[in-house]
């Protein structure tokens, strides 16, 4: 799981710094983790839908090398502006109560979900009639094939999707 946080923080951040051109000294230290984090899981989830779309497999090479591509332009037109120290030193702001108090409410969030995913990962009749089905076409076939959403057998599972 923290190859998977990593990785997409990885693709996202490459992602940010392609947007920004760069210049990311602005950004404090987690506002570059987090938006990372999350451009990285939004442009994976893109992929693989384009890959579902032009039927290709969700391969490792499949995957990674549009994100490679992305690593090399960065290097190629933005190692230099990255390379360039800030010369002008950052104090650290410490967090008010009310952010405390988020941060810890958001941490208890997560903790909950963790929890709760680890003893009942598929509990609800949205789980087991969506997401089983894909997780056993995936572990059968390697791939999210299409014709699961066509497929005569399948399409009494949910009507309503």
């Amino acid at each position: 799981m923290a190859l998977a946080i990593l990785g997409a923080s990885f693709f996202g951040y490459n992602i940010l710094i392609a947007l920004s051109r760069g210049n990311l000294k602005d950004f404090e230290l987690k506002e570059k983790f987090f938006l990372s984090f999350g451009l990285g899981v939004s442009f994976t989830g893109f992929e693989l839908f384009v890959l579902s779309i032009l039927k290709l497999n969700w391969g490792v090479l499949n995957l990674v090398f549009p994100w490679f591509v992305i690593f090399i332009f960065n290097i190629i037109f933005n190692l230099k502006k990255m390379m360039v120290s800030d010369t002008e030193s950052r104090t650290l702001r410490r967090f008010s109560p009310a952010e405390k108090f988020l941060i810890f409410g958001i941490l208890l969030e997560v903790f909950y979900v963790f929890v709760k995913a680890f003893i009942l990962p598929i509990e609800s009749f949205d789980a087991v009639s969506i997401y089983a089905i894909k997780a056993k076409s995936f572990f059968l076939k390697g791939t999210v094939f299409t014709d699961i959403f066509t497929n005569e057998v399948l399409k009494a599972s949910h009507p309503d999707y």
